[in-house]
């Protein structure tokens, strides 16, 4: 690794932790949960139209533009306790419940399934299952071993800040870093400049002197690119690239920034 990089800034969600495949292991065990009750449930389709329904109020919702901005999203308020004080996430915190029991009884509606007792259990129950599953990809803990003993290592996150330090803390991944930065902490998300900017100030370096690894191309590299600070785009899937994003490096594995 090129000698002028001084710190290492990684995204959190499908970069460090397997976030995509926790949430879906999640939604399946708390559809099994219903299904002790309705056994021809469609599991299947019963996720489809908690994704439908979930994206659908999500976006209707008047604080909607303030979560885009932080790039907060409707799964994340499935779960996520919203602990944060300030006058929008109060706001956001009373209305969960109902967005919660919306969500769940018009999924379960769309199969003739009316029970709001049941709804009311799957929510509990998703949010149970969702927050105890923060698991690394297999390399993580490796290479940040290595990478900490000759370099600064920071976040940069979108989310709920109490959601996304339980993820860092419960996955013990919080020893590893010197620095964490969530969007809804600073009310600016990724890929916004501003976000950016504050993580150069935090860590007190030229831009050039840093390196951000993330798996989105537009939060992670384009964010990055637009600041001056190196980037990485982690591919584990290797996905053509159909953007006009350019990474300064493409990887497959986290090791390959050994």
């Amino acid at each position: 690794m090129d000698s002028i990089i001084k710190a290492i800034v990684f995204d959190l969600d499908d970069t460090l932790l397997e976030d995509e495949q926790n949430n879906k292991d999640a939604f399946f065990i708390t559809c099994k949960f219903a299904q002790k009750k309705y056994k021809n449930i469609d599991i299947k389709k019963l996720y489809s139209s908690v994704e439908y329904q979930a994206e659908k109020l999500w976006s209707q919702y008047h604080l909607f533009k303030y979560l885009d901005n932080i790039q907060v999203s409707f799964w994340e308020g499935l779960c996520a306790s919203f602990h944060c004080n300030n006058q929008y996430f109060n706001q956001i915190r009373l209305w969960l419940p109902e967005y919660r029991h919306h969500t769940w009884s018009h999924a379960l509606s769309a199969q003739n399934i009316f029970d709001l007792d049941l709804a009311k259990k799957l929510s509990q129950q998703f949010i149970l299952e969702r927050t105890s599953r923060f698991n690394p990809f297999p390399e993580v803990i490796t290479v940040l071993e290595k990478l900490r003993q000759r370099k600064l290592l920071a976040i940069l996150t979108n989310g709920d800040p109490y959601l996304q330090w339980t993820k860092i803390s419960n996955s013990g991944l919080d020893r590893y870093f010197d620095t964490v930065i969530i969007s809804g902490t600073l009310g600016v998300g990724k890929p916004e400049p501003d976000i950016f900017l504050h993580t150069i100030k935090k860590l007190n370096l030229l831009p050039n002197n840093i390196l951000m690894v993330g798996d989105n191309l537009e939060r992670d590299v384009l964010g990055a690119n637009k600041v001056g600070i190196k980037s990485v785009w982690i591919n584990r899937k290797k996905k053509t690239n159909h953007t006009a994003v350019s990474p300064d490096l493409e990887i497959s594995s986290l090791m390959d920034l050994l």
